[in-house]
């Protein structure tokens, strides 16, 4: 009796050794799994950064190329309207009125276009920085999905070889 207690006894402390060389073995798995899964975020977030800074770059290179031809378009026509003035200005008098009317009208014409065309660049570059943050979000997420299953994957066969390894020692 007493020998069938010693090896039952021997049975439950082994049992339990497993257990808990199961359990070291779990916590130590989700160590290591929070430690990678911090490591991808910063990574995917340094990402996103540098994402959305070249793209920031980008819409302001594209703005200032674009006030550059806008300035100079505006100079033309600035140019062109002086001559046609001083063309006007030695006609007679009423030409000259009719001629500073139609300038401050086309004036005005072309300071609403302008606001325009400025209110919908500023809505495209809305859209635009949305639909790449959008996208990047997107991506970071589909490769963290990835991750994840190789990295369960990955677990599970190591959990499996150790238990095999374990069960071939006893």
């Amino acid at each position: 009796m007493e020998l069938q207690q010693f090896y039952l006894q021997k049975a439950e402390d082994k049992k339990a050794e497993e257990q808990l060389i199961e359990y070291l073995t779990w916590l130590e798995s989700e160590k290591q799994w929070k430690l990678r899964e911090d490591k991808w975020r910063k990574e995917d977030q340094a990402r996103v950064n540098l994402m959305k800074q070249v793209y920031e770059d980008r819409a302001k290179t594209i703005g200032a190329k674009q006030m550059v031809e806008d300035q100079q378009k505006w100079s033309l026509e600035y140019e062109k309207r002086i001559i046609g003035e001083e063309n006007q200005r030695m006609q007679a008098e009423q030409e000259e009125k009719a001629v500073r009317d139609a300038l401050s009208k086309k004036n005005h014409q072309t300071d609403i276009i302008r606001q325009i065309n400025e209110r919908d660049r500023e809505q495209r570059r809305v859209i635009q920085e949305k639909m790449f943050e959008e996208r990047a979000a997107k991506l970071a997420e589909i490769d963290y999905s990835r991750r994840i299953q190789e990295q369960k994957s990955t677990n599970t066969q190591l959990l499996n070889q150790m238990k095999t390894q374990s069960s071939a020692f006893n």
